[in-house]
């Protein structure tokens, strides 16, 4: 029976596809549970908006952009109609569409939709929340390949506050602010501030994820080149 519970089964059983990296089973799941959703509430109905956005992410995941940027945008439209642009689910939509087009290289789309949801979230949750530090850290990064250091370097280091002050220190959101005000630095040339960044992020990506973790094999990569570098 094509029941809205069994698109929800289907779409849970999707995600646990995506982690393991079944991505073609889980983009028939997700078609599945979003085909049933729109038989049974329409096309515009907002239960429909977290299985646009699931299979977007899908399709992020394996570079299908222009797919992936369609489905977002109706994801997002769905939520604003229903809850309002000022919404948390709008903003967590809009932020996904900044990584979206950072993906692609459209770096100013990027800052466009990361600005956004900063504004969402510095309103809806205040300047310190850890939502809002994500987004923060999502921006200083467009501004690091903009070339824009300075306020790169301000947006990575209040990230970086406010998971030291919400986390700790070593913990691995932690680490993933240290380890981008790093690559900040090493794109500068400021390699001695760099490497001190580097060695205490892969500190904790080593203690909290293990030496075999795709954290902890990146801040070894960029580490690597920083010493190449110094030849």
């Amino acid at each position: 029976m094509r029941h809205l519970d069994t698109a929800n089964q289907l779409n849970n059983l999707a995600l646990v596809y995506k982690e393991q990296g079944r991505h073609e089973e889980a983009e028939v799941l997700f078609l599945k549970a979003l085909k049933i959703k729109e038989n049974q509430l329409g096309r515009e109905h907002l239960d429909l908006a977290t299985p646009l956005h699931n299979l977007a992410a899908l399709y992020a995941s394996q570079a299908k952009y222009e797919k992936a940027e369609a489905l977002y945008h109706r994801s997002l439209d769905v939520v604003e109609k229903h809850l309002g642009p000022d919404h948390l689910r709008a903003s967590s939509t809009l932020r996904y569409l900044g990584i979206l087009y950072g993906l692609k290289g459209d770096r100013e789309k990027a800052e466009s939709y990361y600005l956004r949801s900063l504004e969402i979230r510095e309103a809806q949750l205040g300047s310190d929340h850890l939502d809002t530090a994500r987004t923060v850290r999502d921006l200083a990064s467009v501004y690091k390949e903009q070339g824009r250091y300075e306020e790169s370097e301000k947006l990575y280091l209040r990230a970086l506050a406010i998971r030291e002050a919400k986390l700790g220190p070593d913990h691995t959101e932690t680490a993933i602010a240290v380890h981008g005000l790093a690559s900040l630095y090493g794109n500068q040339g400021k390699d001695e501030e760099a490497e001190k960044l580097y060695l205490r992020a892969l500190k904790i990506r080593e203690a909290k994820l293990g030496e075999m973790h795709r954290g902890t094999g990146e801040t070894l990569n960029n580490l690597a080149l920083l010493y190449y570098r110094q030849r």
